[in-house]
């Protein structure tokens, strides 16, 4: 056994040479590999251009929640070397270089010289953290934070420098501000405090704990040789390094924690997103048990499935590295009463736990906190196995310079260049962002650009990236479609193809076709095209004329024309809301304007849409737009007549703007879209007690009635419920009349209603289905008595036509349908009109 070794040459000799292999599989082709930026990594681009230009968010609450120091870093990088595609992924990169260094310093801290060398040189190596490093996520911080935290925490407990142990809680407490599973580092440094506060074996052995034994092979502190008076000593000065580090940690983490605290959601927000959920086919047990097993197997098993991340499940290890992860995984085990193998195990289970816990296990950003730990026990088990062999050093080499071929091979040969990570990286996004950038010839400058791609906070990052924002406008293809006013100019469209997540649908893009000329394509790598550059003449697109009118005007920026909406749905469906719309004027900038569409019912909110598809920034006057929102129906959602509510408002604050309609008259801040009927398609119809065969129109039977009393009193009320069925799709909406008149003819009671006191518009009604149809006729109190008929019939409340009225037999009836007679009782006598010349004579 000898003491802790100081740093000398041989250490900075062999991290040199780990850094430089390291940096060239993360900076080479930087640009060109991945082949695009998928919308999270475009969002990261949109919030760090933000911070360049001066916002100072503690917390991003958009796209589902992120902490913000990765894009601070990368802030950093934009003010020095402008915004560029290289300088967003160049600080992956280099955050990337930074945790193979920082990997070194705790492996050589818990285990030594040899078992950091081989430990970093195998992170250097790794295809896992090569990929993460050249992607732009946040989680790529993570591990460089623990790693830093934990070696100074050691080093600080081996020396007995409460500054180390103060520095240590310092980097826990930033690693919050990377990556949501960063959260249990600090959980894990509990632990290891409580280890070394009251487990004996752990414990420091004198009063400041300097040059403890250590050797390179098993690093555990002899403490046998200590007093009892030392012992205690050592404890109480430990319990103040600790106590003075995780103040530190506090402080750090403060202004987070503030944020959290005034908005409670933020904090479970995105972890409530990406958890396991429900699923009634398999017990949770099951489904995490599952989850658990599968991100446990990502070291030798099988990796990520995502071809974003990795290459079709690649292991973290390939087969020469993995025997040397399960030989020092083993020996960790093996000898877990060591306190140092001890906390290695615990890193590795802990930081596990956020990919067992949520969707696509195993997930290689969910996981990546477990860097650190398990590539310091691969070194450990490569240090093991060469010990005694002759040529250790050479056979060492060896083996890690074919694993660090074979990452270089699987990254830029087999992965980069493939279709899969093509598609996973949305590279055909980037691409149709290119055919707008590099055409200035076939482009004039004062043409109308449209790129139609997915946008965060109204900008693209693809066009931010290539230099082309101040050029080109964008839209999301897959939900708008924009038609800009250019008198005597035409509009250029670039927009993926082939692709249902940011593709324009076949509609739109029909309607495109229809009136554009192709005027370049790019292909993917398997050939097909991937991406077109279109030219519309002026005045050539035209949507088409929506189904129902919508005379309002919005905060006096956006004028509505009309929508289209389904009249009829079932419970489960998704219903396609399209609005569309011209822009009249502009928003307040700095808000986070968006569209919303609710279908309500008696106030409550039953499925809900929020549209971003043209962001107020990029609009012109003039444009005219067509929005398209997806309404998500719950299967337990009960049959009846629903609306849509629909309006404009401020996500951040709630403020909505207010409308008026097409007479100038306000009508608050919200639109009534609608009627919307829901209903099941295995539910029996209903059926009258008593049948009829009465035919309204040329579509509307009258197939029964259902009466309650057939005698009444003045003053009291007849209740009466109608049955239809229409044969065929009604085009207009019917108002429905009920009367009871006397023998005479004169009308003694009435309602008039749309069906379903007009909640069940003669519109909505499907060929086949039997509507139901409730009226309460109330009787005067001076009602005379004598007997009486129930006429019933149709007619429009515009004009007051009636629909005419057919028996069975199919002969003309009028336009009243007789349904039942009925008695009036208790009332006075019926005046008996008898007609004289000149002359009534009432008795």
């Amino acid at each position: 056994m000898r003491v802790h070794q100081p740093y000398d040459r041989r250490d900075w000799a062999a991290l040199a040479g780990v850094l430089c292999a390291a940096a060239l599989l993360r900076l080479y082709r930087l640009e060109a590999a991945p082949p695009g930026l998928i919308f999270d990594e475009l969002a990261n681009v949109i919030d760090a251009a933000a911070i360049a230009a001066g916002e100072r968010p503690l917390f991003l609450s958009g796209n589902l929640g992120r902490e913000p120091l990765f894009h601070y870093l990368v802030a950093l990088s934009f003010s020095l070397f402008g915004i560029s595609l290289a300088s967003f992924r160049l600080v992956s990169a280099l955050l990337g270089i930074a945790t193979v260094a920082s990997t070194y310093l705790l492996a050589r801290e818990l285990a030594g010289r040899r078992v950091a060398i081989f430990a970093a040189a195998l992170l250097a190596g790794s295809f896992w953290h090569v990929s993460l490093s050249r992607l732009g996520f946040r989680a790529v911080a993570m591990p460089l934070f623990g790693s830093l935290a934990f070696w100074l925490l050691w080093s600080g407990w081996r020396t007995g420098h409460r500054w180390q142990l103060a520095l240590g809680g310092a980097f826990l407490g930033a690693g919050l501000y990377t990556y949501i599973p960063a959260r249990l580092y600090p959980a894990l440094a509990l632990l290891l405090g409580a280890g070394w506060l009251f487990i004996p074996g752990w414990r420091p052995p004198s009063g400041r704990p300097g040059g403890f034994a250590l050797s390179e092979t098993e690093t555990e502190p002899r403490t046998w040789f200590a007093t009892k008076t030392q012992r205690h000593q050592g404890r109480d000065y430990l319990r103040g390094g600790l106590l003075a580090g995780a103040l530190v940690c506090a402080l750090v983490a403060a202004p987070l924690g503030w944020h959290f605290a005034r908005h409670p959601d933020d904090f479970l927000g995105r972890s409530q997103s990406i958890g396991l959920g429900a699923d009634p086919d398999r017990p949770a047990a099951v489904r995490l048990a599952e989850n658990a097993l599968a991100t446990a197997g990502l070291f030798v098993v099988a990796g990520d499935a995502n071809p974003h991340h990795n290459l079709s499940g690649r292991p973290a290890f390939d087969p020469l590295t993995a025997p040397l992860f399960l030989v020092g995984l083993l020996a960790g085990l093996w000898r877990i009463r060591a306190p140092r193998r001890a906390f290695l195990i615990a890193w590795l289970a802990l930081l596990l736990l956020p990919g067992a816990l949520a969707r696509e296990a195993p997930h290689y950003l969910r996981t990546a906190g477990t860097i650190p730990a398990a590539y310091t026990l691969a070194g450990l088990g490569a240090a093991a196995l060469t010990r005694r062999l002759e040529m250790a050093n050479l056979l060492a080499v060896g083996v890690l310079a074919i694993s660090f071929a074979l990452t270089a091979h699987d990254y830029f040969v087999r992965w980069a260049p493939s279709i899969e990570a093509y598609r996973a990286s949305a590279g055909d996004a980037f691409d149709a962002a290119r055919l707008l950038r590099d055409a200035p010839a076939r482009v004039p400058p004062a043409e109308d650009r449209l790129l139609g791609i997915r946008t965060y906070r109204g900008r693209s990052g693809e066009l931010m990236l290539l230099g082309a924002e101040g050029q080109t406008r964008a839209f999301d293809a897959t939900r708008t479609l924009v038609m800009p006013e250019s008198p005597g100019r035409p509009t250029w469209y670039a927009f993926p193809v082939n692709r249902p997540d940011v593709s324009p649908s076949e509609e739109r893009l029909r309607l495109l076709l229809e009136v554009a000329t192709p005027v370049a394509s790019r292909v993917d790598p398997a050939g097909r095209e991937a991406a077109w550059l279109l030219r519309v003449e002026p005045g050539a697109l035209r949507t088409p004329r929506p189904e129902r009118a919508l005379p309002a005007t919005i905060g006096e920026a956006v004028e509505l024309v009309g929508y289209d909406l389904p009249r009829r749905a079932r419970p489960g469906e998704t219903v396609p809301l399209v609005v569309h719309w011209r822009v009249v004027g502009q928003l307040p900038a700095g808000r986070f304007w968006q569209f919303f569409a609710h279908v309500t019912r008696a106030g409550a909110a039953w499925a809900s849409d929020y549209h971003e598809g043209f962001e107020p920034e990029q609009w012109r006057p003039g444009d005219r737009v067509a929005s398209w929102f997806n309404l998500r129906l719950p299967e337990s959602l009960p049959v009846d007549t629903y609306a849509i509510e629909f309006g404009l408002f401020d996500r951040t604050t709630g403020d909505r703007l207010p409308i008026v309609d097409g007479q100038r008259q306000s009508v608050g801040n919200v639109l009534l879209l609608g009627p919307l009927r829901i209903a099941r398609a295995d539910a029996d119809g209903p059926t009258p007690s008593e049948g009829l065969g009465y035919t309204l129109g040329e579509s509307i039977h009258l197939v029964g009635f259902d009466i309650r009393d057939r005698s009444v009193a003045p003053g009291g009320k007849l209740r009466l419920t109608l049955y239809w069925q229409a044969t065929s799709a009604v085009p207009r909406d019917y108002t429905v009349f009920t009367h009871l008149v006397d023998a005479g003819g004169r009308l003694i009671a009435q309602q008039d209603s749309q069906p379903q006191r007009g909640s069940y518009p003669t519109t909505l009604w499907a060929p086949g289905e039997t509507v139901r149809d409730e009226y309460e006729l109330t009787l005067p109190a001076d009602a005379p008595s004598g007997s009486a008929t129930i006429l019933v019939g149709m007619y429009l409340l515009e004009s007051g036509e009636r629909l005419p009225v057919q028996d069975e037999a199919g002969r003309p009836s009028g336009d009243a349908a007789p349904l039942a007679r009925v008695e009036v009782v208790g009332g006075p006598p019926r005046a008996v009109r008898e007609e004289q010349p000149g002359l009534t004579v009432l008795h």
